[in-house]
């Protein structure tokens, strides 16, 4: 079964702009990354809007793009966003940023430095006691990461939880057709 949106343009729709806003940006990202390269150097991650690199190498990439700042006035192009943050990452779209002093693992204050990606779909396995559940489950990754604890500590914390995902069907039809995608698949 095929489901057709049918999109109405607006007053100002131009689909060209879309266009050309996320091709320069990822033509920018890709001359950070051959830049890096040339430095020596490798990036951690990249986002559509950022580059993770280490601070020696932030300042060279700075100064590298500082030429295209389109701005009359004297403001950096690009800045360096925090100090002393670490970066673990598992996959796209799959990582923390947090700080590391004295064996604490600490994620920053008034926003989420984790990514939920992999996660987000699940409901909160934990009792209610557990608000933030997300940063409880990358606190343990990271923790058997700098040996804190051992394998048997998370298989003994997980065993008795449940991944569970919740699926919002709003009316009869997508039941249905939810229904039939499932008894097909399986």
């Amino acid at each position: 079964m095929v489901l057709i949106c049918e999109e109405k343009s607006g007053k100002s729709f131009y689909p060209l702009l879309a266009v050309m806003i996320t091709s320069g940006s990822r033509l920018f990202l890709t001359m950070a990354e051959a830049r890096l390269k040339e430095l020596g150097s490798i990036h951690a991650y990249m986002d559509t809007d950022s580059v993770f690199v280490t601070p020696e190498k932030a300042q060279k990439l700075a100064e590298f793009f500082q030429p295209l700042n389109p701005y009359n006035i004297e403001i950096p192009l690009l800045k360096p966003e925090k100090k002393d943050l670490w970066f673990y990452g598992i996959a796209s779209k799959r990582y923390a940023l947090y700080y590391y002093e004295n064996g604490k693992i600490r994620f920053m204050e008034d926003e989420r430095s984790y990514k939920l990606h992999g996660l987000g779909h699940l409901t909160n396995p934990f009792p209610n006691s557990v608000e933030d559940w997300q940063a409880e489950i990358w606190q343990d990754i990271l923790k058997l990461h700098y040996g804190q604890v051992t394998e048997r500590d998370i298989e003994e914390k997980y065993s008795n939880f449940y991944a569970i995902s919740r699926l919002t069907i709003t009316t009869y039809s997508i039941q249905k057709l939810n229904f039939e995608f499932t008894v097909n698949y399986n």
